[in-house]
């Protein structure tokens, strides 16, 4: 009955928006192309680090979780034994890193520019709208730096309060950790409340092509004065997240057990590849479904 009350209150078709999202993923199919190379660079780019840091297991080593698990243990005791091969390690992680934050903004850009013109029942041409999501790279890259910061500083200021009552004596470490309990509580409703905060942040931004800053405070303002309508966006999307990720962990888990128990060799890891292909797929198709519902409920 609450969440029925909650869709009368608001002018917003819901479950219109739903299906129609669902829909708009599978009759677009350009909306594929920035997240399926943000996944292709990501495993190139992460094949290639394993391969240079010789971390890279062989094709029998896949299909063998004890074989795997004592090449990986091996290989990372060797690694924090040379100091020049630890080096090398962490040099290529933060470049790793670095590139991935490069693309991966790169192509969340792109998606939105996309998504943005099909809710506005505009055509979008492929090139043009790559084109288009580059003037917002900058401001995405700041949004996501000041989300970090926002976040880092609710778990700092926290681990600060609980780290100085345990050095200068005022409480025991004990209770100090009964004590990070409700503590605990309040930090993930802090970071709850920033998620509802910030959930209309990108419509807003590709919507009103504001600063970094303007994005914000109209972000936290379109909250004030519309939390209903956030709070049922917020919870249509977390049912559907939650809903998906269970389904395709479940299926994913019978597939690969049942081709571990009857598939042997270079077949077994071709179709741990291709599992591992459909997966992130089916994330793509999920991420996607829940972007457009977001930019809908706008």
């Amino acid at each position: 009955m609450f969440i029925v009350f909650f869709f009368m209150q608001k002018n917003i078709p819901y479950v219109n928006n739903i299906l129609t999202s669902f829909r708009l993923v599978f009759s677009n199919l350009s909306l594929f192309v920035p997240d399926f190379l943000f996944f292709l660079f990501m495993s190139l780019s992460g094949s290639y680090l394993l391969v240079i840091n010789g971390l890279f297991p062989s094709i029998a080593s896949f299909t063998n979780p004890e074989v795997l698990g004592k090449f990986l243990v091996d290989k990372i005791k060797f690694v924090l034994s040379n100091s020049p091969s630890l080096i090398k390690l962490l040099v290529s992680i933060v470049i790793f890193i670095m590139f991935n934050i490069i693309f991966g903004i790169g192509t969340s850009a792109f998606r939105y520019v996309m998504i943005g013109k099909l809710v506005k029942n505009k055509k979008f041409e492929f090139f043009k709208s790559f084109r288009e999501s580059k003037k917002f790279w900058f401001k995405i890259f700041g949004i996501k730096f000041i989300i970090f910061l926002l976040y880092f500083l609710v778990f700092l200021v926290l681990f600060l309060f609980i780290f100085l009552l345990v050095k200068l004596g005022f409480v025991h470490t004990i209770i100090a950790i009964l004590l990070s309990i409700p503590l605990l509580l309040v930090f993930f409703v802090v970071l709850l409340y920033l998620s509802l905060l910030t959930i209309f942040i990108y419509p807003i931004l590709f919507f009103n092509n504001s600063n970094v800053i303007k994005t914000l405070k109209d972000s936290f303002l379109y909250f004030k004065n519309n939390r209903k309508n956030t709070l049922l966006t917020f919870l249509i999307i977390t049912l559907i997240n939650i809903t998906a990720s269970w389904i395709i962990y479940f299926l994913a888990n019978i597939f690969q057990s049942l081709s571990t128990l009857f598939l042997k060799g270079i077949v077994l890891f071709v179709i741990i590849i291709v599992m591992s292909i459909i997966k992130n797929l089916a994330a793509i198709v999920i991420s996607l479904w829940v972007n457009l519902i977001i930019f809908k409920n706008y």
